[in-house]
C-alpha cells in the first residue's frame, strides 16, 4: 500500500467513525428525550399521590383533634354527673334529716 492508498483508507476510516458518531448522538437525544418524558410523567404521579396524602394527612389530623374534643366533653359531663349524684345524695341526706325532726315533734 502506498501513501495515498494509506491517506484515503484513513480518511474512509474518519468518514465512517463520523457516521457512526452522528448516528450514536441521535440515538443519544431520543433515549434523552424519552427519559425526560418518563421522569415527567413520574413527576406528575408523585404530585398527586403527594396531594392526595396531604389531604388525607389534613383529615386525620381534624378527626384526632374532634376525638380529643369528644373525650374532654366526656370528661366534662361525668364530672357534672358525679356533681349532681353528689347534690341528689346531699338533698337526699338533708331530706331525710329534716323528715326525722318533723316526725320527732
Amino acid at each position: 500500500m502506498d501513501i495515498n492508498e494509506e491517506l484515503r483508507y484513513g480518511a474512509k476510516i474518519i468518514s465512517e467513525l463520523n457516521v457512526c458518531n452522528k448516528t450514536l448522538r441521535v440515538d443519544q437525544l431520543k433515549q434523552n428525550k424519552k427519559w425526560d418524558w418518563e421522569r415527567k410523567q413520574w413527576e406528575q404521579e408523585r404530585k398527586k399521590w403527594s396531594q392526595k396524602l396531604g389531604g388525607s394527612n389534613a383529615i386525620i389530623q381534624k378527626l384526632r383533634t374532634h376525638d380529643l374534643e369528644l373525650i374532654d366533653e366526656a370528661r366534662h359531663l361525668q364530672i357534672e354527673n358525679a356533681n349532681k349524684d353528689i347534690s341528689l345524695a346531699k338533698s337526699k341526706a338533708e331530706n331525710d334529716i329534716k323528715s326525722k325532726k318533723i316526725k320527732s315533734l
